[in-house]
């Protein structure tokens, strides 16, 4: 895949000119790494996260995103959600599995949350302690 650096606290990997597929991409966000760029020269900049899940669909008349989560996430944790250009941090405040509200949600759920902002599909929600 290319080279990779640690460097002030980033992560940069280096595609050798090359763009990945998605494929990779999705691996390498699995890992609980969030892409920061691509610049023209293949060079990907990355930040590596204590990621606790990825928004998977935002439902915007109702402002409440879907995710899947990589961490356990109860409600009352404070968490921050970014990507895309934006950041926000957050209480959580309800959150639904299936349609019914639940206190607690495992790793590998499908949780919905409701959320303060706008979000979109692949931003990064972090627990802040």
């Amino acid at each position: 895949m290319g080279i990779i650096k640690f460097g002030r606290g980033n992560l940069m990997l280096i595609l050798l000119g090359r763009q990945p597929s998605l494929g990779k991409l999705e691996k390498i966000c699995k890992t609980g790494i969030i892409i920061k760029e691509i610049n023209r020269t293949g060079v990907m900049i990355v930040v590596k996260s204590k990621a606790v899940g990825t928004v998977t669909h935002y439902f915007d008349r109702i402002g409440v995103a879907a995710l899947k989560l990589a961490s356990p996430l109860t409600v009352g944790d404070t968490v921050k959600i970014a990507g895309h250009g934006s950041e926000f941090t957050q209480e959580v405040t309800s959150m639904q599995i299936d349609h019914r509200p639940v206190e607690k949600a495992k790793p590998g759920q499908d949780v919905a949350l409701k959320v303060d902002q706008a979000v979109e599909k692949g931003d990064a929600l972090e627990k802040i302690k």
